[in-house]
């Protein structure tokens, strides 16, 4: 996992922001055999000045076959910045991308659903397959960071691929039910869409709803496709229990696929680093018993599906990854290497942060004793300022790094 710290000589703060970039995912279809080509399209980025994240997908339908249309207006932004399935790290179905800028700054794209990249993959299922395209922290977490050094939350309208054939549509007339996943900050909130498909001559629906008290609080259900639904939410136990009828049988409803039934939304209470999670499943340890069911108008049972995503990966809050300075005895006009040690520095894979000094105590003359374990290297280190630096590693490997001994020497400086 990524962990970026912003640190002046042991004093560490994280903060949060209350920005989000929006991220918005195209669907296409083709026979199999054919190519698709996924745009990845974001809005409201602003001051953005280092991010991190991971698009998935369904490796039974589709492989990768290359990235197109990068993005011109991101700085230093191409192809190098991309783990992709033909390297040796990354797996099928799994796409990551880490980028920073080389100084501090937040960079701002003007424009809204500007084109970041196009994912360009081969169809190599059978006809009617098709996968959802989303926005994970797999095998990158999710991590923006604005040129403050305050995190940034994600949202995302996730894309589809899909093969073109004959009849496929849902002949078995089963309602399909999808949760969103999505990414947010500890103390933050966040939003679960509920979507539908084949949600068809519907005259009544039970929805029981679960989730972790520990990590989610204050639930409501919001932005409602059915009127008059009740939505019974025990905080204190973790459930909600959504009740919709037609009670005159004569007004069943109707969704288009894709539709939202309603979003699920929560203050979060979880610790950085985990996905705290909802999931629709039957309520039976805790009474009244509540099950998952659809009628139609003739009272008969519709079957259903459930695709539980519903998982919010959290950013942010206190962090185990530590980087400080020991106490070290200075001889005026001599120089001197300061060790910059770090902490529970484990499975990391990449990490920036900058750094003030009091320019009239110290002048910076370099970096010395690169710690080999990390292969970073000169270049990953610049003078901002005469009293600012800033450091930016990534394991190009993306297999993550672990330095085993407490109180590792990354580097020393001065």
């Amino acid at each position: 996992m990524k962990k970026l710290s912003t640190f002046i000589f042991g004093i560490f703060m994280f903060q949060m922001a209350f920005s989000q970039v929006q991220f918005n995912i195209s669907d296409d279809s083709g026979d199999s055999g054919q190519t698709v080509s996924v745009d990845v399209r974001v809005s409201d980025f602003v001051d953005i000045s280092s991010m991190q994240f991971s698009i998935n997908w369904d490796p039974t339908v589709m492989e990768y076959s290359s990235i197109e249309n990068i993005s011109t207006v991101v700085p230093q932004f191409n192809i190098n910045f991309f783990g992709t399935p033909d390297q040796p790290s990354i797996d099928e179905g799994e796409l990551s991308l880490t980028w920073n800028q080389t100084s501090t700054e937040g960079f701002t794209i003007p424009e809204q659903n500007h084109l970041l990249f196009t994912l360009v993959c081969d169809l190599t299922g059978s006809p009617c397959d098709e996968t959802d395209v989303f926005l994970s922290d797999v095998p990158r977490v999710i991590e923006f960071i604005d040129g403050d050094g305050n995190l940034v939350s994600t949202a995302s309208n996730d894309g589809n691929a899909s093969i073109n054939g004959s009849n496929c549509g849902n002949t078995d007339g089963e309602i399909d039910i999808m949760i969103s996943n999505e990414s947010t900050t500890s103390g933050g909130s966040v939003c679960f869409e509920v979507t539908v498909d084949d949600f068809l001559n519907v005259n009544s629906a039970e929805i029981p709803i679960q989730w972790n008290t520990a990590q989610l609080t204050n639930a409501s259900v919001e932005n409602e496709a059915l009127n008059g639904a009740i939505a019974a939410i025990n905080d204190a136990e973790g459930t909600i229990r959504y009740l919709w009828q037609d009670f005159t049988f004569e007004n069943p409803a109707n969704l288009g696929n894709g539709a939202k039934l309603f979003d699920v939304c929560f203050d979060v209470t979880a610790n950085s680093g985990v996905s705290a999670c909802m999931t629709i499943e039957d309520i039976v340890d805790v009474p009244p018993n509540f099950s998952t069911a659809f009628l139609n108008e003739d009272e008969e049972s519709i079957p259903f599906t459930i695709d539980n995503g519903g998982c919010a990966f959290v950013q942010g809050g206190s962090s185990d990854v530590t980087f400080y300075f020991e106490d070290t005895q200075l001889v005026l006009g001599a120089n001197v290497c300061i060790p910059v040690k770090v902490r529970n520095f484990d499975d990391i894979q990449s990490f920036q942060y900058a750094m003030d000094f009091n320019a009239s105590d110290l002048t910076y003359t370099g970096v010395s004793d690169l710690n080999s374990d990390l292969s970073i290297s000169q270049g990953d280190f610049n003078l901002n300022d005469v009293d600012n630096f800033r450091v930016s590693w990534a394991d190009l490997s993306g297999a993550g790094v672990d330095l085993a001994n407490e109180g590792n020497s990354i580097f020393r400086m001065f």
